[in-house]
């Protein structure tokens, strides 16, 4: 026996009773609300089960581009800047902790010879990729007395007061 439309549509109104009496996924639809997948793109259902995760895997991809990758970017960008400027004379800080004056820049080699003493002349070649970073100008001991004393002035001495009080 060969199904008929009218046998089909039967068949179709019987599952779709079985269905809203057992409460299953097909409680709703009926004969006339069958649509091809045609239809359900065109109504803008996305037939994917994955369609509703794009936009929140998007923001998600986002924001782990501007919080985790852009600032390692930046971060590189300005190493490689900084190794690029070397120079003769320029305080630096190995990854080892060495702290040393730059004595001369081979580039075509990648090393750079650290004066590490000043009394000894002891020095030391390291590669470019073992520099950590530029160390900070030290004030001479003169320099930071002076500056003690122009804030002492310019205070009213009230600072050395709070220190002395801070002693007792």
């Amino acid at each position: 026996m060969t199904p008929t439309p009218l046998s089909a549509a039967v068949a179709f109104d019987s599952l779709s009773a079985y269905a809203a009496a057992t409460g299953g996924f097909l409680a709703s639809a009926t004969a006339e609300s069958a649509l091809p997948l045609a239809a359900l793109i065109a109504q803008g259902e996305s037939p994917s089960p994955f369609g509703g995760l794009f936009f929140p895997m998007m923001v998600i991809m986002l924001l782990a581009y501007f919080i985790m990758i852009r600032p390692q970017q930046q971060k590189q960008r300005r190493y490689d800047e900084m190794i690029a400027s070397l120079k003769q004379n320029d305080r630096i800080v190995t990854t080892g902790g060495l702290h040393g004056v730059v004595s001369s820049v081979q580039r075509d080699a990648e090393t750079v010879t650290v004066r590490l003493d000043d009394a000894t002349g002891a020095k030391v070649k390291v590669s470019m990729w073992a520099i950590s970073h530029m160390a900070a100008e030290d004030k001479p001991a003169a320099d930071k007395a002076d500056a003690a004393k122009t804030d002492a002035k310019a205070t009213g001495g009230k600072n050395q007061t709070a220190a002395k009080a801070g002693k007792k």
